[in-house]
């Protein structure tokens, strides 16, 4: 028993699973000797390996071998020409495809460890809790999650945050982007469409009622796109003067947004009347008019203290 235990404990048991298409990444190994009578040594990309065959969801089981840099002389990508320090080897029970891979590449992620040599050749089957086919583990954990040079995708499901969710490029989703407070961006957020609200001036957060002015508020963190509509009934009938635009909250304290925001107002009309678009707090613009069943349009972009004008389009015909 003793030996048979001894044999079994020295089998590698070390998986990994594929998280995209590998096929230029899995390598055989040959060596030769040069004119020098130098022992030189290739790598070369898996005959086997497809793009077919060789794509994420497949698991690699270790076979014991491995390359080493020091060792292994001329362990050489074949394709970007650069040099490894440690590659292993491994093989894929389904499709038969064996070589050397990089167990540190993000290409590859490490699969549980204990299945059992019985089932090698057995595909994975469906859980009990998802009923979906076994394709690794969770993440459970207190510290960061980090990615240097990758992404954090969900292709089925969502990504979810208590507090904020913070990258250093983009954040897309196929649906939507869904926040309690507020989604930022340190460029601008791109789709977000946001109907304002119209208030009465004075920065006191009061609804509209009555006057012949009222104010809007830009917030770009909501959003890019901003739409005000005035109906034609009470009391938006009674707007005839300003349509004051501020980039602020409704109380008036200014939102700076960060350089190189864009933002775009559109301003439909149906009151019988011709207000006027009135530039305010951290907007700079030329006063528009919006006459009635008319559109009026204008870009802004932030030059990291202001919204500025840079484009308009005044009274398109609806």
């Amino acid at each position: 028993m003793t030996s048979i235990q001894a044999a079994v404990k020295g089998v590698p048991k070390r998986q990994y699973i594929a998280t995209d298409v590998f096929n230029t990444n899995i390598f055989t190994y040959s060596t030769y000797v040069d004119a020098n009578l130098q022992t030189r040594g290739r790598l070369t990309l898996s005959a086997g390996a497809t793009t077919q065959n060789s794509t994420a969801g497949h698991i690699l089981r270790e076979n014991g071998k491995r390359l080493h840099e020091g060792v292994n002389p001329d362990l050489v990508d074949p394709t970007s020409g650069l040099r490894y320090t440690y590659l292993i080897g491994v093989y894929d029970a389904m499709t038969f495809v064996n070589g050397f891979i990089d167990p540190n590449c993000p290409l590859f992620a490490p699969f549980n460890t204990d299945k059992s040599y019985s089932n090698n050749t057995t595909n994975e089957v469906a859980d009990g809790y998802s009923g979906l086919i076994d394709e690794g583990p969770p993440v459970y954990t207190r510290g960061t999650i980090t990615t240097t040079d990758g992404h954090i995708v969900a292709s089925v499901g969502s990504v979810s945050a208590g507090t904020s969710v913070s990258a250093g490029t983009s954040v897309s989703a196929g649906t939507s982007v869904t926040a309690t407070t507020y989604v930022k961006a340190n460029t601008y957020l791109a789709g977000g469409v946001v109907a304002l609200t119209v208030y009465q001036p004075g920065l006191a957060g009061v609804v509209y009622a009555s006057g012949v002015s009222c104010d809007i508020f830009i917030n770009p963190t909501l959003g890019n796109v901003f739409t005000v509509s005035l109906p034609n009934y009470a009391p938006f009938t009674s707007i005839t003067t300003n349509i004051s635009t501020y980039c602020s909250s409704v109380t008036g304290v200014a939102i700076t947004p960060p350089a190189g925001t864009t933002v775009v107002l559109i301003v439909t009309n149906q009151n019988g009347q011709t207000p006027s678009i009135v530039p305010a707090t951290n907007v700079k613009a030329t006063n528009l008019t919006c006459a009635n069943s008319r559109t009026t349009t204008m870009t802004l972009v932030s030059n990291g203290t202001s919204l500025v004008q840079t484009s308009s389009s005044a009274n398109i015909p609806i």
